[in-house]
């Protein structure tokens, strides 16, 4: 079994009761693992792996991929939750750690830029506008930390990521 800290990109209902659930772990890098019961009214797991929060996880690994069977939430950041700019601005950090982050990959530099830029966002005071340039500023960091010369570089498919403004 293995337990680190991590930042859940993505939640996925599978079939009834089951998710699967992305995360940026502190020091597995990018997983995708398999919430048992997580939807079901008495699951341990209910509510600690909610999209774009901290929270330590324990999983195993098997013949199937990840099982997550513990999680404690660390941090819920409802000033990002209650304020739509600072939503867009974490859910365009959480696309861009989503999309362009390989499984299986830890990076130090990367696990403490995304949750420094999560923990700003939530503490910062700061008018909706400046956002924008917080979440430049992050792609640029980002970018950096994998080797890329500009957050221009950020494509899918061709096309760049859709900012949240």
């Amino acid at each position: 079994m293995h337990f680190t800290d991590a930042i859940v990109l993505r939640k996925t209902l599978i079939g009834e009761a089951d998710a699967l659930v992305t995360l940026y772990t502190q020091h597995f890098g990018k997983l995708s693992g398999r919430a048992t019961g997580i939807y079901k009214e008495a699951a341990k797991l209910k509510g600690h792996l909610e999209t774009i929060s901290l929270t330590t996880v324990g999983f195993i690994s098997g013949k199937s991929g990840e099982r997550i069977i513990h999680a404690e939430m660390i941090e819920y950041w409802p000033r990002i939750r209650n304020d739509a700019a600072r939503l867009g601005a974490a859910h365009y950090i959480r696309d861009l750690m989503e999309r362009y982050l390989e499984k299986g990959d830890p990076d130090s530099d990367l696990w403490r830029i995304a949750v420094s830029a999560l923990q700003d966002l939530e503490t910062g005071d700061f008018p909706p506008e400046i956002s924008r340039s917080f979440a430049d500023g992050f792609a640029r960091r980002f970018s950096a930390a994998l080797g890329w010369a500009e957050p221009d570089d950020l494509l899918i498919f061709g096309a760049p990521v859709a900012k949240p403004f």
